[in-house]
């Protein structure tokens, strides 16, 4: 199932919560137990029956798993495809001996998430009034939920509930943080500032004055540098149309220099652009990905780490090992053409 579909059924789910409400009601914890554990057996078989059908896609995704191992369901486990990965993967060609198994997944899988809609609202509702409307953080939620769905392990001794509501949470806080800044900055950087923010706030409360950078700095215990640059981030955005005065006609817009956009600049622009993409060449397809999604190269922002992962289905620590290694791959590249 692809995002657009998803969030199209998530919708239909959110849209007609009442009728969901009285046709799917609370469950008992030894039902939902049950369900889960069907849910994770079908899973399970659909990955195995997938990698059968497909096993260069699994040593594509999973260059360190070998599937000749014993124990390599166990290993791809702990990082086990998306439900949205198998759902391509059924579609790549006829599969008449897992299409049973997969309409059970199918079946079982929107039963859970049906049924833990309210969960979904109750933590929604404790982020309301942060720049997103009720339905757009239930949205967000339900994504959270299905991630909650598709990593559970019915082995842990851990109520779903407890496990679900992290992953919940986690994606509503990801959404504010992205949906409501103009400019946005990875979420790192917003961790940083979320408690640059609390300390300055403790700071002018115990000083009972605004603090200057130095002062805060000091009281942080961090350089100057580190503590002017979070406390810029928190610069309100300005339009470039906007007036200098009141009573003025002359925008910012107006005041730049219109020489800057010079046919040798964009000729010079359009030439390291030429170089980046044919140094990018020479690395893995995965490696292209994370150090465009780091520093934005064709993505139209910067994302962090955590988001990455996230999107790749690695650790954290795997990310900045491939960065780092795809880093050093592009120094040596570009010391070689200079010599």
């Amino acid at each position: 199932m692809t995002k657009q579909e998803l969030s199209i059924e998530i919708e239909r789910h959110l849209s007609g919560y009442d009728v969901w409400s009285d046709q799917y009601p609370l469950l008992s914890a030894e039902t939902e137990r049950d369900r889960l554990w069907e849910h994770e057996q079908a899973f399970q078989a659909l990955v195995i029956g997938c990698a059968e059908h497909h096993p260069d896609w699994f040593r594509d995704k999973y260059t360190t798993l070998d599937l000749s191992g014993p124990d390599w369901l166990n290993v791809l486990w702990e990082r086990r495809p998306t439900g949205s990965d198998i759902v391509e993967l059924m579609r790549l060609e006829s599969k008449p001996d897992l299409n049973p198994i997969f309409e059970r997944w199918l079946s079982v899988r929107e039963f859970l998430i049906a049924s833990n809609i309210r969960l979904v609202f109750k933590v929604a509702h404790r982020h309301t009034e942060r720049g997103l409307s009720l339905l757009d953080l239930a949205q967000e939620g339900q994504f959270g939920l299905v991630r909650a769905l598709e990593r559970f392990r019915c082995d842990k001794e851990l109520r779903f509930s407890t496990y679900a509501t992290h992953w919940i949470t986690q994606y509503i806080r990801l959404a504010i943080k992205k949906q409501t800044r103009t400019v946005p900055i990875p979420t790192n950087v917003q961790d940083d500032l979320a408690r640059t923010n609390r300390a300055l706030a403790r700071a002018q409360q115990q000083q009972g004055r605004p603090v200057s950078v130095t002062e805060f700095a000091r009281l942080s215990n961090q350089s100057t540098d580190a503590a002017e640059h979070l406390m810029s981030l928190n610069a309100p955005v300005q339009s470039l149309d906007e007036r200098l005065s009141d009573d003025s006609e002359v925008s910012a817009l107006d005041l730049l220099d219109s020489d800057l956009a010079r046919p040798e600049s964009e000729h010079e622009r359009s030439d390291n652009q030429e170089r980046v993409q044919a140094l990018l060449a020479h690395l893995t397809s995965r490696e292209q990905q994370i150090l465009a999604m780091r520093y934005g190269i064709g993505m139209g922002a910067e994302y962090g780490y955590r988001e990455i992962a996230d999107q790749l289905n690695l650790s954290r620590e795997r990310v900045r090992q491939l960065e780092k290694q795809a880093l050093g791959f592009l120094r040596a590249q570009m010391e070689k053409t200079t010599h």
